[in-house]
C-alpha cells in the first residue's frame, strides 16, 4: 500500500511494486518504507492512538485548530500513516481518555474522603486512625 498525505493512493501486490510506486507518486527516489504502521508505533504512547476510529461517524463540524495541535496533529500523521484531520481525531480521542480517567480518579478520591470523615466529622472532629483504616478498609470490600 502506498500512502500520500495520510491517505491510500495505490494498493500492490508485491513490495517492489509499492515503492516503485511510491517514487513515481513522490516524484523522487527518496520514500518512507515501513513493513507496517503498527511495527512502527506499537510501542506507547503512539500505540495507544492507533485504535479503529470510527471516522464516517460523529457529528461534522468546522474549526480552528490552534497551532501546537495543529503540529501535534501533523507529526503524529507522518508517524502513523494518516490525515491531519485524523490525527487530530486520535489525539482529542486520547484527551477524552485521560479527561475520564482523571474524573474516575476524582470520584474515587471523593468517595474515599466521604467514607473517611464526610458524614462521620463532627465539628472539627476526625475520626483516628483506627477507624480510618476501617472505614478505608469497607470502602475497598465495597462496604457501605
Amino acid at each position: 500500500m502506498v500512502r500520500k498525505g495520510g491517505r491510500i493512493a495505490s494498493r500492490h501486490e508485491t513490495r517492489g511494486a509499492a515503492v516503485a510506486a511510491a517514487k513515481r507518486i513522490a516524484g523522487r527516489s527518496d520514500v518512507v518504507l515501513a513493513d507496517s504502521v503498527d511495527r512502527l508505533t506499537s510501542d506507547a504512547p503512539l500505540g495507544l492512538l492507533l485504535g479503529d476510529v470510527a471516522v464516517g461517524e460523529g457529528t461534522r463540524t468546522t474549526l480552528r485548530v490552534p497551532h501546537a495541535v495543529a503540529e501535534a496533529a501533523r507529526q503524529l500523521a507522518d508517524e502513523i500513516g494518516t490525515s491531519k484531520n485524523d490525527a487530530i481525531i486520535r489525539l482529542a480521542l486520547a484527551g477524552a481518555r485521560v479527561v475520564e480517567g482523571a474524573r474516575e480518579v476524582a470520584q474515587k478520591r471523593e468517595a474515599r474522603w466521604e467514607a473517611l470523615v464526610g458524614h462521620e466529622a463532627v465539628g472539627d472532629e476526625f475520626p483516628d486512625a483506627d477507624e480510618m483504616r476501617a472505614a478505608s478498609f469497607a470502602l475497598r470490600d465495597g462496604d457501605e
